[in-house]
Parts: C-alpha cells; sequence; structure tokens
C-alpha cells in the first residue's frame, strides 16, 4: 500500500488511513471534511509547522480540487515531512 501512495503527486481522502499512508511516504494530501470524528481530530495531530506544505483540510470537494491544482503546481517538488514517519514507518524500497 505504501509503495502505491508514494507514486502519487497529491491524494484526495476523506479517510484517515488514506492520510497517514500518504504523509509515510511524504505525498501531499487533502483531507476533505467528512463526519467521521476520527479524521477530523486526527488532522489536528499533525503540526502546521512541521506538516504544513504537505497536509491540507478541504472543507468542499471544489476547495479540495483547488488545493490539489495548487499542489501539482510544484511540479513534484518534494517536502520532506518530520523524522517520526522515516523512523517508525518508513520502508527503504520506496526510496
Amino acid at each position: 500500500m505504501l509503495r502505491t501512495f508514494s507514486r502519487f503527486q497529491v491524494v484526495i481522502t476523506d479517510r484517515y488511513h488514506g492520510t497517514i499512508f500518504s504523509q509515510i511516504v511524504n505525498t501531499p494530501v487533502v483531507v476533505l471534511s467528512s463526519a467521521d470524528h476520527k479524521l477530523s481530530s486526527g488532522v489536528k495531530w499533525f503540526p502546521k509547522e512541521e506538516f504544513g506544505k504537505n497536509i491540507f483540510f478541504a472543507a468542499n470537494l471544489e476547495e479540495a480540487y483547488k488545493l490539489a491544482d495548487e499542489i501539482l503546481s510544484r511540479k513534484g517538488k518534494i517536502y520532506k515531512n518530520p523524522s517520526y514517519f522515516k523512523q517508525k514507518y518508513y520502508i527503504n524500497r520506496l526510496e
């Protein structure tokens, strides 16, 4: 699953696992608002100072598409997340 997420330039999701998998492999993610309390509270676990270039929150699908377009305009530039994910989850085969 991580290999798959590592191939994307951006992920739009309304699921917490999509958010986590994306962040493990430094893929930017747009989190779409949902009724799932785990998702809305879980996104707050990622401090904006450290994850602000890789995690975005959208109130609706239109906003999610706009954010995805902004991310795609980076033309593949990768912003590395803090080393927590690399230490705990990263698989060297993805490099």
